[in-house]
């Protein structure tokens, strides 16, 4: 197991850094319009995370498809930007869920919205990686 480990992380290394170096400019974007919902419009926390999801969504789609995954084609733009949707439909809820059920937990808001956001980021790259920006297969 370990071994099929290694081999999964050095064939998708640069894919995975990549990945990272986006996220984190779409997590500061996601960030800044949860803080700016809740202290300056005073939006319920667990909406406040929402609508942040749906707005750094909508950009990560597009900073995604451009420098992590390096889509050159211009043709299956709707076809993933439909799938990339859907998957941003089906997550948001699950990080509602996530965020509420870490906040149970006692933690501060914050530390809520990390902890819930780490597992959200996981569960999003496998869905880009392998139902959205999927490689084309050889023939």
């Amino acid at each position: 197991m370990l071994t099929s480990i290694i081999t999964f992380l050095k064939s998708h290394v640069a894919t995975l850094i990549r990945y990272g170096l986006v996220g984190i400019v779409i997590y500061a974007i996601e960030y800044l319009v949860y803080l700016t919902l809740i202290f300056g419009l005073a939006v319920i926390p667990v909406y406040s995370n929402m609508a942040a999801k749906v707005v750094a969504g909508l950009i990560g789609y597009f900073l995604h498809r451009k420098f992590t995954f390096q889509k050159q084609s211009s043709h299956d733009v709707h076809s993933d930007l439909l799938k990339y949707v859907i998957c941003l439909a089906i997550n948001i809820p699950v990080a509602g869920i996530v965020f509420y059920s870490v906040s149970l937990l006692g933690y501060g808001l914050n530390v809520t919205k990390i902890i819930a956001d780490v597992i959200c980021i996981l569960i999003a790259y496998l869905q880009s990686r392998y139902l959205v920006f999927k490689p084309a297969v050889n023939n």
